[in-house]
């Protein structure tokens, strides 16, 4: 049988011309305008036995394949705006430095001599009468940028070791390699200068009866790990030096493990800023897990044994443990965090050789809370981590853990998020609103203190106070005096951030200028001018027997 010809256009004819096919079938002819001709599928020339089945798509069928596709691009959608969430969530939550303030030329700022000067006949508290918390409320004070280091609170010394384009060293991680070989040397002399004896002595004369007392997990000379540059045991002695110096002056204390290996903030004071390792990445574990031996080795000098220092000081007055400063939660894993902190309660106790404040040593007592009533010493404190308490509430039985605290960090201008809301809006926060997070926490968890708050209400006023005017400083007395109010009538107390400030230029974080100024009261010898209302009350403060709505209207 010969092969078919086709008389194609590329082989003489024309577009209208008369295609023929010939051969040994019968002969066909058509006409054909080529721009409407289309070639014919392979498939579609065999006989209809040899053709491959093909099912048209039905209209349910499409209508299925649309859902999926819509179903698979909001997951997309979904997951995206939750990374999202989780970035900015993270920038909005947690507290930033405050931003570096003017200050005019040759500055030197307030000497604390002249803001609280010294009486020598000043008679300081007896520590053998029993501290009777939830009775008498926790005042205190933070030692700051001391025995850990942050750039806000350190300038001089950031500015010292500048590289070469000027940038300061991020954290005291790249602070220690900016240092080198004078790693030892230059803490050595910021140990030796940032605080001295006298400013625990004015402590005391201002009215205040605890210190909190911030260090690092290398405070101690162990080996250091993950390549870890840190000045490690430098601190120590001045830890130590520290304790001993809040008893000569009748201050009790609260210890502040502020640092965990790995990280868990990923901010400047954790010592090094970044990432967070501590329950999370590779050495997520391994580092928390280093973290709690640092605790238990801090409960076992402090707490067990006969509680002496080395110049046989009693450490009866170290009432309070702190055992996690402001974890990340967001980024942590919340189920190991409480595991870790379950965990280092129980190290704890086990160093801990005094049980219960029955014994003659412990030289305080919890009267106000029946939910402990032989409370086991140290009081242990953790930390809410930004999260919102009611996370933790129910989770810590009386039964097992018994005399463990909350401590809220209530700061309000440096959260990204409340800053941007107006000023009735926060001055209506601590007595309308954290009166029920301590409330709740005295009865679903344990006692709750503030272990960090300042002055500042606002990022952008004014922080310079040679530049305040009567009603700055009239706001700066609201707002610190109902924060100490509603922390010592809902909860047990409070400790202020910080005692002081470099040149004194961060005047709502420097509790020296306040009491300069008079937004702090000088020594609490008289009742506060401004205070929260009555439980159930709607008004935000009150001045006297005035009191006040957010808008700052007399109402009553």
């Amino acid at each position: 049988m010969s092969t078919p010809t086709l008389n194609s256009p590329g082989a003489g004819g024309s577009p209208d011309s008369q295609r023929t096919v010939t051969g040994s079938y019968p002969p066909t002819t058509h006409k054909t305008v080529l721009p409407d001709w289309k070639p014919i599928k392979v498939e579609d020339a065999l006989p209809p036995s040899e053709r491959t089945f093909k099912p048209r798509r039905t209209r349910k069928a499409r209508f299925l394949r649309i859902c999926f596709g819509i179903l698979v691009f909001l997951g997309l959608a979904a997951l995206a705006a939750y990374f999202i969430w989780r970035h900015f969530d993270k920038k909005l939550k947690e507290p930033q430095s405050p931003s570096q303030p003017s200050e005019p030329a040759g500055w030197t700022g307030l000497d604390p001599a002249k803001v609280q000067p010294l009486d020598p006949n000043f008679r300081y508290r007896d520590l053998s009468v029993p501290f009777q918390y939830g009775v008498e409320p926790i005042r205190g004070v933070n030692v700051g940028g001391w025995l850990i280091t942050e750039k806000f609170l350190n300038p001089s010394l950031y500015a010292k070791f500048a590289d070469s384009r000027g940038e300061w060293p991020a954290d005291e991680w790249h602070l220690s390699l900016a240092m080198g070989s004078k790693l030892s040397e230059e803490f050595d002399s910021h140990y030796s200068t940032y605080f001295v004896e006298d400013d625990f002595a004015r402590i005391a004369q201002m009215g205040l009866n605890h210190v909190r007392i911030p260090f690092a997990h290398w405070v101690f000379p162990n080996t250091p790990v993950n390549g870890e540059p840190f000045y490690y045991g430098g601190s120590w002695k001045w830890l130590i030096q520290a304790v001993e110096w809040c008893r000569k002056y009748g201050l009790r204390v609260a210890l502040d493990l502020h640092t965990a290996v790995g990280s868990q903030s990923g901010y400047d004071h954790t010592g090094r800023n970044g990432t967070i390792e501590f329950l999370n990445g590779t050495n997520g574990q391994s580092n928390a897990d280093r973290t709690r031996q640092i605790a238990g080795q801090i409960a076992t000098h402090f707490f067990g044994g006969n509680r002496t220092s080395p110049n046989g000081i009693s450490y009866d007055h170290v009432t309070i443990f702190s055992t996690m400063n402001e974890p990340f939660v967001a980024t942590i894993n919340f189920d190991g965090l409480y595991n870790w902190y379950s965990d280092t309660y129980t190290t704890i106790r086990n160093q801990t050789s005094l049980a219960t404040s029955t014994s003659p040593q412990i030289k305080a007592t919890l009267a106000n809370f029946t939910k402990y009533p032989t409370p086991t010493w140290p009081s242990v404190v953790i930390n809410d981590g930004f999260s919102g308490e009611y996370l933790w509430f129910d989770l810590f039985p009386a039964s097992r853990f018994n005399n463990l605290w909350m401590d809220f960090h209530k700061y309000i201008s440096l959260n990204k998020g409340t800053d941007a809301q107006s000023k009735s809006d926060k001055f209506g926060t601590p007595c309308l609103k954290w009166r029920a997070d301590f409330l709740g926490s005295r009865d679903r968890l344990g006692p709750a203190y503030m272990g960090e708050w300042s002055a500042s209400w606002s990022a952008t006023a004014e922080s310079n106070f040679t530049k305040m005017t009567e009603g700055d400083k009239r706001d700066l007395a609201i707002w610190t005096q109902i924060q100490m109010d509603v922390a010592e009538n809902s909860g047990i107390g409070w400790f202020f951030w910080n005692l002081k400030t470099e040149k004194s230029q961060y005047a709502h974080w420097d509790y020296y200028v306040g009491v300069n100024e008079g937004w702090i009261p000088r020594n609490f010898s008289a009742p506060k001018r401004f205070t929260c209302p009555p439980v159930g009350s709607s008004l935000a403060w009150c001045e006297g027997g005035a009191c006040y709505d957010a808008e700052g209207n007399l109402r009553v």
